[in-house]
């Protein structure tokens, strides 16, 4: 079995809201610069002491905690926002504002923020990814 690291893999991830039932709307990429460390497991809080900018995660660490801080635009309130993630390598859980929106499986894909995220505000996004997801 080929042994992975955990990690947003070209760290392209966007977030976009929609009108009705269609996926249209204004389309936001977020920075490459994420701040990482490594984690125990989803349920510990990371030292805000330990962030470092992302560099290659080490393969001797299962877990890593990634986190960067976006502003939603105001006019987005009371609008569907999405985070869509291109791809993880790694199985995720994706807090936005200390609070948890959902979980992503290997490849990627999209998670509804919308109860989460705060129009008009920075927000802060948060993604525990680990190759030990139990």
């Amino acid at each position: 079995m080929r042994k992975y690291i955990p990690l947003l893999v070209g760290t392209f991830v966007s977030f976009f809201y929609c009108t009705g039932a269609i996926m249209a709307g204004e389309i936001i990429q977020l920075p490459k610069g994420w701040k990482i460390q490594p984690a125990l497991n989803s349920s510990s809080v990371p030292d805000q002491n330990v962030w470092k900018n992302a560099a290659a995660p080490s393969k001797n660490v299962n877990s890593f905690w990634y986190q960067q801080s976006v502003s939603v635009p105001e006019n987005w309130a009371a609008r569907r926002i999405f985070l869509d993630f291109d791809r993880i390598e790694g199985d995720a859980i994706v807090f936005v504002n200390d609070s948890k929106a959902g979980e992503l499986l290997r490849p990627g894909g999209e998670i509804e923020i919308s109860g989460q995220a705060k129009a008009g505000a920075e927000n802060t996004i948060r993604v525990f990814i680990t190759r030990n997801y139990t």
